[in-house]
């Protein structure tokens, strides 16, 4: 097993000897990024670098690129969390449209993409999310009527639109 001189990675037990018996998985990594001819061989540095560990060439790795339908993932200047979960299950069903996995993995944060996942692509899911949709920090800031990044001075100064958006975040959380 390789070791980061960081301490201990996010990839935590996936060592060398745990992907030799992955032999027979089949990876599908979803992408907006633009394919080049040198792109499975950046994303393999790059985690080389980051977590100090090289991938099996027998792994198969396909990749399937969404760059087309990125513009779904803009994020919109109101209701975003509402647009922006529905953009996300677009390009999710564009993704499995494509190529529909056994298990789906999100490691985006991307919640609403497992109803897509699970329900009309009928995928297993698993996820890793390392963050909340809706924190107790923006639910406070709405309701103390304060502007922010999240809460502009329109809604703060309209007791009304606040507590819709706060119906709207407790929606959410």
């Amino acid at each position: 097993k390789k070791s980061s001189e960081g301490g201990v990675d996010v990839v935590g037990g996936l060592d060398e000897c745990n992907l030799q018996k992955l032999k027979k998985l089949s990876v599908i990594v979803y992408t907006a990024d633009k394919p080049s001819g040198s792109f499975k061989q950046d994303l393999f540095e790059h985690v080389r670098d980051r977590f100090s560990m090289d991938i099996p060439p027998s792994l198969s790795i396909n990749f399937v690129h969404l760059h087309e339908v990125k513009y779904l993932l803009e994020k919109p200047k109101r209701f975003t969390m509402i647009l922006e979960s529905l953009g996300t299950m677009q390009l999710a069903w564009n993704a499995l449209h494509t190529i529909t996995p056994h298990v789906f993995i999100d490691t985006t944060g991307c919640a609403f993409t497992f109803i897509v996942a699970k329900i009309l692509a009928g995928c297993k899911i698993g996820t890793y999310v390392h963050y909340p949709t809706i924190s107790t920090d923006m639910l406070s800031l709405v309701w103390e009527r304060r502007p922010t990044y999240n809460n502009t001075s329109e809604i703060t100064a309209n007791p009304i639109i606040t507590y819709v958006k706060l119906i709207y975040y407790y929606i959410f959380a």
